[in-house]
């Protein structure tokens, strides 16, 4: 489980930090500050530190990812096997995602402007150390996005106002969605029913003096707009089943048991 989230500058000084399951020492983090390049936001931006995503101190493990000139750090006791180092990465990007859909980017103004809602983020996306959800949708049920009226309202001594009582706020289970991709209450309506897909092909190649490849290769996506009212599903089938071989597909993507193109 993750004991404690910090979110630090560019040099791995704190600017907010959260913790589940006891405090982790600031000796630890200090640490992992020891380890990250001296260098300006701007450069480390362009040119994104290397090394393993998972630094190991005296007596922590911290997980950590490099997002808009910050640090999301995840700090595991020593010896904790209840959580795979591939999780906690992945649940820090999701939280990095998480950032940029409520903020429109992240970085330190971003971060210190909202700090409020910040705290509120990551009080629901863990529950007692384990990741619980970073679906925005299931999450804005809970915790409004921010705007220039909570800015003024939070930034107010508490004494000075007469708040209103908040309004009800369904339970986090019943925020939570089969289909977290898709926002359902209300469930989206659209005037006419239509699917727009594009294809990407990217090719990249190192080209010899002499006209000879080096290096070569293509990658590709499939993307797709869906303007479809409710909740539907959609089946495609391919003529060749073998387009499908060594892709990644969205979560919301079903492939079909015989192996075939439907999906």
């Amino acid at each position: 489980m993750i004991h404690s989230v910090y979110i630090t500058d560019s040099q791995g000084e704190p600017i907010i930090e959260k913790h589940y399951r006891g405090t982790v020492h600031r000796s630890e983090l200090d640490h992992f500050a020891s380890t990250r390049p001296a260098l300006p936001a701007a450069i480390l931006a362009a040119a994104p530190p290397a090394g393993p995503p998972v630094a190991i101190s005296a007596h922590s493990a911290l997980a950590h990812v490099f997002r808009g000139g910050l640090y999301l750090v995840a700090a595991t006791r020593e010896g904790c096997k209840e959580m795979c180092p591939a999780t906690v990465v992945a649940f820090l990007h999701g939280v990095a995602d998480l950032f940029e859909d409520y903020f429109g980017e992240l970085n330190e103004h971003a971060i210190k402007d909202n700090f409020v809602t910040v705290y509120e983020i990551l009080d629901e996306v863990l529950d007692y150390g384990f990741p619980l959800t970073t679906d925005p949708n299931a999450l804005k049920r809970l915790i409004p996005p921010p705007s220039i009226f909570r800015r003024v309202v939070s930034s107010l001594p508490t004494d000075s106002l007469e708040t209103p009582p908040p309004p009800s706020l369904p339970n986090f289970s019943s925020a939570l969605s089969r289909a977290p991709w898709r926002i359902s209450d209300p469930s989206p309506k659209y005037a006419q029913n239509e699917i727009f897909v594009d294809i990407i092909e990217r090719v990249s190649a190192v080209i010899l003096p002499s006209g000879h490849p080096l290096v070569q290769g293509v990658a590709g996506e499939v993307v797709v707009d869906c303007r479809l009212s409710g909740m539907p599903e959609v089946t495609l089938e391919f003529s060749r089943g073998d387009v499908l071989e060594n892709v990644g597909l969205h979560r919301c993507v079903r492939r079909s048991k015989e192996g075939g193109g439907g999906g």
